[in-house]
């Protein structure tokens, strides 16, 4: 039981790492807009270990986000919620780990394409709507003059949202399609 629980550990500080390691490939598109390839090591563990995993796997990506001062921060509020908060629930793709398992094991391709765009569509919604509200009170001095922050943050977050969710959901599906070891955990 304790060398499950260790493994289980590492799994997870392993998975934060790759994640902190992903965030560093340049994929900006302005000052607002970027790709978050981080994502993709968060839902791989979640898939493979569940929900409460992937859920301190993206806290322990946002505190190392922090602490190594890649960080983005105007107040201590902002720098908890859209660092270790936001990241946490990119471990919401874990609540589709058995269902995702069942259609892996069963060979239920269709399916399985269908569970795991929901499952990271879900968790990156679920971010990217704290990154969203962010935006709009925390950032909203640098929104364009005329332009409301609001519709701002909307814009730029939506925008980075769904570009974030497309090349991860996709590099991810191809993962599994070729590697299901990756998230089947024996």
């Amino acid at each position: 039981m304790e060398n499950k629980r260790l493994q289980l550990m590492i799994e997870i500080a392993l998975s934060a790492v790759i994640a902190y390691l992903l965030s560093f490939i340049p994929l900006k598109i302005g000052s607002s807009y970027s790709i978050n390839l981080s994502l993709l090591a968060l839902w791989l563990l979640a898939l493979r270990r569940g929900w409460k995993s992937g859920v301190a796997g993206g806290a322990l990506l946002g505190l190392l986000q922090l602490v190594t001062g890649q960080a983005s921060i105007l107040t201590i509020f902002q720098a908890i919620i859209e660092y270790p908060f936001a990241f946490t629930l990119a471990g919401l793709a874990g609540l589709w780990q058995a269902q995702l398992h069942n259609e892996l094991t069963t060979k239920q391709g269709e399916g399985m394409l269908v569970t795991s765009a929901l499952a990271t569509f879900v968790a990156c919604f679920a971010e990217y709507i704290i990154h969203f509200i962010a935006g709009w009170i925390f950032w909203a001095s640098y929104a364009p003059e005329g332009m409301s922050p609001a519709i701002f943050s909307l814009v730029a977050n939506a925008s980075s949202g769904f570009a974030t969710w497309l090349v991860c959901w996709l590099i991810l599906y191809f993962l599994i399609k070729t590697a299901p070891r990756l998230v089947l955990a024996k």
